[in-house]
């Protein structure tokens, strides 16, 4: 019988039917997983930011091809990944509830049809949209995440379909809904992989990612975008129109369009998300915030001195 909220349904999917929380039950799986001791898990999930600053550093990742051995390289995420989303179902760390939680409950009204997680690590999300009916799809880079997700659900007798994206290219108007949580900001060449997608989706269908924008620093060498505006300008000009964002993502449909009004609306957004608009706007963004507090403090009371008495 399934939960009454996405949130619960992700909890007892982390939680595998074990009764302890969900941060004592990965490492439980993991270990049963990777043979390790439960000591050894402990090990690596504490250290795995260290461990990938290391794997990072052994070669010269400026190349797509160095940039996806690195991916093909962090075994080590397998164990971050999967305790990162046990913290997240005890509200231990963010964003909360978990971005594959806020779409699923978002999307409830959406007929479940063919979803596909693009960067989808170890299937927890692909679980979750699993539960509420969709027929599912992983696909991810590295080898490592997509080995221990076909795992996992093997264990848990889930049928899906798995895309190694170093060999297997993704089909072509197959996918009602294509997911990407925590990942654009990790794909090096944005403008080829929006358009893939857009391929993969059927008429009308639905892109919904966050963009985990970071500035450099030691330990986000990998996060290959500093600003949201260097994803999102150029996805319209591709053939897709915005839908309505879902907290903090993004969320595009894919729209049939002339190629000559892909390029007027390429060109508007271009200059829209431009750095030189992007810093105005940052600069007057507390201006605004504090006329949208005032406007609705104004708000409020013209709506309670309309109040009978």
């Amino acid at each position: 019988m399934m939960a009454s909220s996405a949130n619960e349904i992700w909890t007892e999917i982390l939680v595998d039917g074990r009764n302890m929380p969900p941060t004592q039950a990965v490492v439980h799986l993991l270990s049963e997983y990777s043979n390790m001791s439960i000591d050894d898990v402990k090990n690596i999930v504490s250290n795995t930011a260290e461990i990938s600053k290391t794997k990072w550093a052994e070669a010269d990742r400026s190349t797509p091809e160095g940039l996806r051995a690195f991916y093909c390289s962090v075994s080590n995420w397998v164990f971050g990944n999967i305790a990162y989303h046990a913290r997240q179902a005890e509200n231990r760390d963010g964003p909360y509830p978990a971005l594959p939680v806020q779409v699923a409950d978002a999307l409830t009204a959406l007929p479940p049809g063919r979803h596909l997680d693009f960067g989808s690590g170890v299937g927890t999300a692909s679980l979750l949209f699993h539960r509420y009916g969709w027929d599912i799809a992983l696909a991810d880079v590295s080898t490592p995440l997509l080995e221990f997700a076909r795992w996992r659900l093997a264990r848990a007798d889930v049928p899906a379909e798995f895309i190694d994206l170093n060999t297997d290219a993704l089909a072509d108007g197959r996918y009602d809904l294509i997911t990407g949580f925590n990942t654009m900001a990790h794909v090096p060449d944005i403008q080829q992989t929006i358009t893939q997608l857009r391929r993969a989706l059927k008429p009308d269908g639905l892109l919904v990612f966050d963009i985990d924008a970071r500035k450099p620093a030691s330990g986000n060498e990998w996060f290959l975008y500093q600003h949201h505006h260097q994803v999102v300008r150029g996805i319209r000009a591709l053939g897709f129109a915005r839908a309505s964002r879902i907290g903090a993502l993004h969320a595009y449909r894919r729209t049939e369009r002339s190629p000559v009004v892909n390029r007027c609306i390429g060109a508007f957004d271009r200059l829209r998300f431009s750095a030189v608009t992007m810093i105005l706007g940052s600069l007057t963004r507390p201006i605004r915030n504090r006329i949208r507090r005032v406007r609705a403090g104004e708000g409020r009371v013209l709506g309670a001195s309309a109040m009978p008495r």
